[in-house]
């Protein structure tokens, strides 16, 4: 029986999934789907997602946040997945600056977000959304998303192994390594991907290092809640470092790496030139 493939991205909130979007889009075309609307709130059953690609035959590449890792066995269906991690509080900080340019103010997030600081925002999640506060990157990969109790070590443990089982992993930090990484490995499958991108919902005035970005945040905390916020994450920490090694460890096998970086760099800039000049 022939295989039939399908590119699964993994939308954790902030975690550049909105630009990874973008690219996909614009690679597959009408056979690129983003399919949260398609589905009611919650995570999607595996059963859900197998009956979605068998009724719509047209779809090689998908993207939602409500996919639950890992994805689905089938005899038919191959599902690749592909999931970028970020350090757990550049990714507070920026979840805290998007929301607030947010417009729906009836949201409870968007008004609290508008109204606080940013340490008064997260001491507000803290008190009222933990699970958007605390290691929400490993209870994603390790607890397929839900959240009734603060994640612990045995799920940092399955969060590991099925970050190694990615097909595509990528690390915020390192963005275009990432997406020349799924470019080549995915290669055999989509002969003809091309994953340049325009950058979307990039925050004006952004810090451009992760290094100064946490000091401005540190600034705005202050030493004790940074603490605390380090500690409250300190498995999304852990899984950082382990996605960091296992993306190092893929990443030297690709050849020819940096006429790879120098090519994919001149697609985006050409991307880029070709919108500002629309």
């Amino acid at each position: 029986m022939r295989h039939r493939y399908i590119l699964i991205h993994y939308h954790i909130f902030k975690n550049a999934g909105t630009t990874i979007l973008w690219a996909l889009e614009r690679a597959f075309g009408n056979a690129f789907r983003s399919v949260d609307e398609d589905f009611d709130h919650g995570r999607v059953p595996k059963s859900e997602l197998v009956r979605f690609v068998k009724q719509n035959r047209q779809v090689a590449a998908l993207s939602g946040h409500l996919f639950c890792l890992p994805a689905p066995k089938h005899e038919r269906y191959r599902f690749l997945e592909l999931c970028f991690l970020r350090h757990p509080l550049d990714r507070l900080q920026s979840a805290y600056h998007y929301t607030r340019r947010l417009e729906n103010t009836d949201d409870i997030n968007v008004a609290q977000a508008r109204a606080l600081s940013l340490p008064d925002y997260l001491l507000w999640l803290r008190e009222n959304q933990p699970y958007n506060l605390i290691n929400v990157q490993t209870c994603v990969l390790g607890n397929r998303g839900r959240y009734f109790f603060p994640p612990s070590p045995y799920h940092l443990e399955r969060a590991i192994a099925c970050m190694r089982e990615l097909a595509v992993l990528g690390i915020v930090e390192r963005f275009d390594d990432g997406l020349i990484a799924a470019e080549f490995y995915l290669k055999s499958v989509f002969p003809d991907l091309d994953l340049s991108y325009v950058s979307q919902q990039v925050r004006p005035g952004r810090p451009v290092t992760l290094a100064e970005r946490l000091d401005e945040m540190r600034r705005q905390c202050g030493d004790d809640l940074y603490r605390k916020l380090e500690a409250w994450n300190d498995l999304d920490l852990q899984l950082l470092e382990a996605g960091e090694a296992e993306f190092a460890r893929r990443f030297q096998f690709i050849p020819h790496i940096e006429q790879r970086q120098h090519e994919f760099r001149a697609r985006c800039d050409a991307l880029r030139d070709q919108r500002m000049a629309a």
